[in-house]
Order: C-alpha cells, then sequence, then structure tokens
C-alpha cells in the first residue's frame, strides 16, 4: 500500500555540484587482476597535508588516497591491509608511514612512485597508534596503549626496519596525539588525566583536566540529556607549537597550556559531540567539527567564534588544515571531502566523493547497465558500469544509522531498518552510537524506487534484523526476534506468511519458490514460499551463509571454514569443501552456470603479514579450490552477479564494491589447474 511521497532527497553530484567539484576517474587505481572497476573509496579515518600543500593523503578504510590537490585527481592508492587508522610523514615530505587497524605492521611509502619500501613490525595488535617522525627522519616513533594498562613507545630504524628500543609504561591513553614539531604525545586516562609524553628526555607532565565530569553550563530540562558529558574526550589534538592542547569532551573544547598544565580557554557552541579539531599553521584559529554536521571556526586566543560552515549531511570524521593557512580541509561519513575558505567560511569545492563506509547490498538493473549500493547510513548510489561512474545519490531521511537493509535483484526496491537522529562518532573500528539515540526506536521502511514512493509494511515493528528479497522481486522476507521469519508481498505490504521459526540467515531459490532458513542450530530448514510448509530439514551445522544453485535441486550451507552441497531430491550431501587453515568463509554463492563455488573468505590472522580478505573459487563436482583473487581491506558482505552473469560484484565492509569480469577470472583459473 503506497502511503507516502518517498522522503529522500536526490543528490545529483555530478550535475549540481560540477562548478565546484573537481572531476575525478578513480574505478581504475590500483584494481587487482580481475576486477574492472572499484566503485567507492572507504571511509575516512585520517587527513593530513603534505608541508607544501601540493597533496592530500587520505587515510581510509581501504588504503591511502593521495590527491593532487591542485587538480583533484589521485595520484596514487597506497593499499593498506585492514584499512589505515593513522599517518606520519618524514620532516622531507618523501614517506609516508601508516598503520591499519589492530595491525602489527606500519608501512613506509615513496610518496612520489606509491612504492612501498619497508614494513615495520611493532608484534602488537592494537588498535592503532599515535606515529611521529624523528627530526631527522631517521627514525619513526610510535606509541601503543593497551587495555590491560601498559603504554609502550618503539623506536624504529626507518631504513633497516629494525625495532631499536621498545620501552613499556603504565596507564590506558585514549586518544593519543603525537605533535607536530617535536617528539612528544599526548593522551587521556580513563579517569580524565591529560598525559604528555617526551620521548626525548625523561621529563613526564600530567595534569588533571577532570573532563569526566565537566561543567557543563545549566541548560533547560528539555536538554537534559546534555548535563552529563558521561563519554570522555572524543579528540585530542595538539598545536602546531605544540604548546597547546586541545580536548573536544561531549560538546565542549577545552585548550590547555602544556607548559603551565593549566586550561586556558574553554569554546561553547556545538551541538553535537566534537569529534575533529584542528589548529590553523599560525595556531592562532581552530576549526572544530560535530556529530551535528557543523563545522565551526574560532579564535584560539580569545574562544569567539568567528563562522560557521554548513555543507555535509553527516557527522564530521576529520578535519584538516593546508599549511598555507588559508584553507581547510573536511572529512566527513557522508562520503564527501570539501575544501573551504577559512576567512570567508565560504565553500570552495566538494573536493572528493564516494568515501563511503561499510558498503552492503548490491544490485544490477535488468538491462545490467547500471548497479546499485547502499552504505551504513543508508544513502543509494547508483553507478554506471561501463564507466564505473557514480551517476547519483539517493539520501533516505532522516535514517542515520542502519541495522538492516536490501535492494531488490532488479533495482526497483529498497528496505532499510534504521534510527532517525543518531549521533554517529567515527572511531578506529568503524563508529559507536551515543546513548541517549541508541534508545531510541527502531523503523523497519520500504520504498519503491521507480515510483519514488514509500510501501508501508502492515503488521510491522522494530524486531527485524536480517532482510532480503525474493529473485523475482516481489516477496521481501524478513528474520523478525519476535515472530520468526516473515514474508511481505512488495507491491502491498501485507505480510502473507510467517514461519514459527528462530534463524540467523536466509535465502531464496532462483525461482522464488523455496526458502532456505539457518544459523541459530544445526538444522538448515527448506520452506515453501507460497504454504509456508517446511519441506526439509537438513542436519547441518550453524550455517554462515547459504545460496540455491540455479537449478535449484542443491543447496549450498557454509559453516565458518567448510562448504557443503546438499542434494535436496536425496537431502544427501553431494560436495564437501573445506577451507586452509586460518581461513574463515563469510559470504557464497554460485556462478550463473551452478558448476563454481564462490566464496568471500579472510585469510590468515592479523597477525599474519599474508593476511587478506578475497573471493576464492571451486570447482562444484570435484571440490578443487580453483584460486583467491584478493583486494578487499574488510570482510566481504555481498556476493552477487549481474543479470547477464558476466559481471560478479563483491561488497565489503571497507566502503568498496569491487566488479569483477568473471569470464576472465573463471577461465584463466580453470585452465591453471590443467
Amino acid at each position: 500500500m503506497k502511503t507516502k511521497i518517498l522522503s529522500f532527497t536526490l543528490i545529483l553530484l555530478t550535475t549540481m555540484l560540477l562548478s565546484t567539484s573537481f572531476a575525478q576517474d578513480n574505478t581504475q587505481v590500483g584494481l587487482p587482476e580481475g576486477a574492472i572497476a572499484r566503485l567507492g573509496k572507504g571511509g575516512i579515518t585520517v587527513m593530513k597535508f603534505l608541508a607544501d600543500g601540493s597533496h592530500l593523503a587520505v587515510g581510509t578504510d581501504v588504503g591511502v588516497w593521495i590527491y593532487d590537490t591542485s587538480t583533484g585527481k589521485v595520484k596514487h592508492l597506497l593499499q593498506h591491509p585492514r584499512g589505515v587508522d593513522n599517518l606520519a610523514i618524514s620532516p622531507d615530505g618523501r614517506i609516508l608511514a601508516s598503520i591499519g587497524c589492530s595491525s602489527p605492521f606500519i608501512l613506509l611509502w615513496n610518496l612520489e612512485t606509491g612504492k612501498r619500501i619497508q614494513t615495520l613490525r611493532s608484534q602488537l595488535n592494537i588498535d592503532g597508534a599515535a606515529l611521529t617522525f624523528s627530526k631527522d627522519g631517521k627514525e619513526l616513533i610510535g606509541l601503543y596503549s593497551y587495555v590491560i594498562g601498559d603504554t609502550i613507545l618503539i623506536r624504529w630504524d626507518v631504513a633497516t626496519g629494525e625495532i631499536l628500543s621498545k620501552k613499556k609504561g603504565k596507564g590506558i591513553l585514549s586518544p593519543l596525539s603525537s605533535a607536530p614539531n617535536s617528539i612528544s604525545f599526548a593522551g587521556v586516562t580513563p579517569t580524565g588525566k591529560i598525559t604528555l609524553l617526551y620521548p626525548e628526555t625523561p621529563k613526564k607532565g600530567v595534569f588533571n583536566s577532570d573532563i569526566m565530569k565537566s561543567i557543563i553550563p545549566r541548560l533547560p530540562k528539555s536538554d537534559e540529556p546534555r548535563k552529563r558529558p558521561d563519554h570522555g574526550v572524543l579528540t585530542l589534538t595538539y598545536s602546531q607549537d605544540s604548546k597547546t592542547v586541545a580536548t573536544g569532551d561531549d560538546r565542549v573544547i577545552r585548550l590547555w597550556d602544556t607548559s603551565t598544565q593549566t586550561e586556558k580557554v574553554t569554546l561553547n557552541g556545538h551541538m553535537g559531540w566534537i569529534t575533529s579539531i584542528a589548529f590553523s599553521p599560525d595556531n592562532a584559529i581552530i576549526v572544530s567539527g560535530d556529530t551535528d554536521k557543523t563545522i565551526r571556526i574560532w579564535d584560539a586566543r580569545t574562544g569567539k567564534p568567528l563562522n560557521t560552515l554548513n555543507g555535509h549531511t553527516h557527522t564530521i570524521s576529520v578535519l584538516a588544515f593546508n599549511p598555507d593557512g588559508k584553507t581547510v580541509a573536511s572529512g566527513s561519513l557522508d562520503g564527501s571531502i570539501r575544501f573551504w575558505d577559512v576567512k570567508t567560511g565560504k565553500e570552495l569545492s566538494v573536493f572528493a566523493t564516494d568515501h563511503t563506509r561499510g558498503t552492503r547490498p548490491v544490485a544490477f538493473s535488468k538491462e545490467n547497465k547500471t548497479c546499485l549500493t547502499s552504505t551504513f547510513n543508508g544513502t543509494i548510489q547508483k553507478w554506471d558500469i561501463k564507466t564505473g561512474r557514480k551517476l547519483n545519490s539517493f539520501a533516505v531521511a532522516p535514517i542515520a544509522l542502519t541495522a538492516a537493509m536490501a535492494l531488490s535483484p532488479d533495482a526497483s526496491y529498497f528496505v532499510v531498518k534504521g534510527k532517525p537522529n543518531a549521533y554517529i562518532v567515527p572511531t578506529r573500528n568503524g563508529y559507536r552510537v551515543n546513548r541517549t539515540a541508541s534508545r531510541g526506536r527502531y523503523t523497519t521502511r520500504l520504498w519503491n524506487l521507480n515510483t519514488e514512493s514509500e510501501i508501508n509494511l502492515i503488521q510491522n515493528d522494530s524486531g527485524t534484523d536480517i532482510l532480503t528479497f525474493s529473485p523475482d522481486s516481489k516477496v521481501l522476507a524478513s528474520i523478525d526476534y519476535f515472530h520468526g521469519t516473515r514474508l511481505w508481498d512488495v507491491s502491498t505490504g501485507n505480510e502473507v506468511t510467517q514461519f514459527n521459526n528462530r534463524s540467523d540467515v536466509l535465502t531464496f531459490s532462483s525461482d522464488s519458490k523455496i526458502l532456505a532458513t539457518g544459523g541459530n542450530s544445526d538444522e538448515t530448514g527448506i520452506w515453501n514460499v507460497k504454504s509456508g510448509n517446511k519441506i526439509l530439514s537438513l542436519a547441518t551445522k550453524k550455517a554462515e551463509c547459504l545460496a540455491f544453485s540455479p537449478d535449484n535441486l542443491t543447496v549450498a550451507v557454509g559453516t565458518r571454514s567448510e562448504v557443503h552441497l546438499w542434494n535436496l531430491n536425496t537431502a544427501q550431501i553431494s560436495t564437501s569443501m573445506f577451507m586452509e587453515k586460518w581461513t574463515e568463509l563469510n559470504a557464497l554463492t554460485l556462478s550463473p552456470d551452478g558448476k563454481t563455488l564462490i566464496v568471500g573468505i579472510r585469510r590468515g590472522e592479523i597477525w599474519q603479514e599474508g593476511s587478506y580478505f578475497g573471493i576464492q573459487l571451486w570447482e562444484g563436482q570435484t571440490a578443487n579450490m580453483l584460486g583467491t583473487h584478493s583486494g578487499h581491506s574488510h570482510q566481504i558482505e555481498t556476493l552477487q552477479f549481474s543479470h547477464d552473469g558476466e559481471i560478479l560484484a563483491s561488497s565489503s565492509k571497507d566502503g568498496t564494491v569491487l566488479l569483477w569480469d568473471w569470464e576472465k577470472i573463471s577461465t584463466k583459473r580453470k585452465m591453471e589447474q590443467r
């Protein structure tokens, strides 16, 4: 039943922003063998300008994108296992150091050539570190903080990669920050103490910021939740001269004198959590961003607000000043990087787009000319398959965070379980939501993308955890915490069938007549979609993934490390495939001819240098492993073929979709096995 006009804002980036955006073609940069395009660039984690301002290094969930600031074109993509958590640039501007999330490795890159020149091993699987180069550029220094209470300072020889020294200290420090022009670090303890560390000297400074009990101005009762800044420090930044440390706790910015260890200025005015702070090169100006999509400019000496910058449509992730001090760059969870004139507050350009996080569903148009993807916040992106360029985006309002979503196979429908008005804070492992918003109710909403109208789901509630469409795009299936598996008529929104079962994963047969469910126990159920009756029970291990063969006679049941092909006529296993040691299965599908099994895997542990995420091909009849293609830096969420079977799309939590030439990669692997 169509009841409402579709409540999403159509943002035509390629037309509306043509006058302010730089043209870019990044779909071919750093592609793995067999891939024809990369859609998206990964969520932004950190940004740094080179000393002369000629290039901008953007760390993302994929790697480091090196942009030419004069043209906006991508110079290099420095691909990094598990994405990038922090960056450091050598004093001469020639070497870039990047560290990944929970990675024991730091990679050193030649910024001119984009080639990796060294791998530094910390032997610590910790979520990132504060990094800085020594003044002569010969050493890299990293400060790590363990949850168990140890702080570890490591020095490496840049030329050899060897560890020169490793020192341990006590105390948990988070967040961590390194001074830009001196060898010192700052962090905040759980009790609210800012700790300054000076590796060159025995000096150590500690002062109590009283962050956890910050004095916030009394607000009206309607704003009661704002009176308790119980989230601690979300961001901490040094000034360029290292004389000041700025902390953002809740909605307040505090400036601390590092020599006297006293609070100098308090900046009030943000309505959302403060997520990023940056000092101008002369230390006179501060720019700050928050979860309310707002950027504010302040006088660093007086705390006086100078300007407010609006333009982003989601949380501000990171801010960085151009070395000339006239321009500031802002990165956001909306996927864009924008350049602003600091003096006037005018937006100069939408410098880059497509830096999205957590890409999930993928759907191809019937004619296979375009495909749709969707990100963690419910934004739908439309791409030209031939050129790899984004055509437009649909931002579903007012969804801020999604828990489940799906696109119909014909790209006509979109469904999302989301929460409005949630404050999303970028973190090293993704993002987190504020407590007030997390207590709100999720709603599940369905749209017809062709008519731009919302379809009301009758008897809907917020218990939905999994959503998927039937291959004919006529039925929506949901796994409901309260009611089990439910089927809905997509055209009317009416519930048509309910299975009284509890499952964690489900999939339809290619003719949309059969449904397979499983995951909650050692059983996979086969159901008749029309009647809701169970046809068969397969005694399987707990299923992580399910997929039907094109002829619907076989169902593939994937566990954490095994895949078994079940013949539905005999209810017996016909073929079994076992993953190699340290290999974990995340997604699976069968080729259009049903002869090849494609699985999304994680291979290796985080402490292994050769670990990666990729797709693995298996011959279904013989159970021979044909080969592996890597290219993602995080877990693969979806494997989806185009309607003509020529393109395989793999979507990942790293915020990208890789389009693979299926004939090319399958033919090559089969030839290699002969």
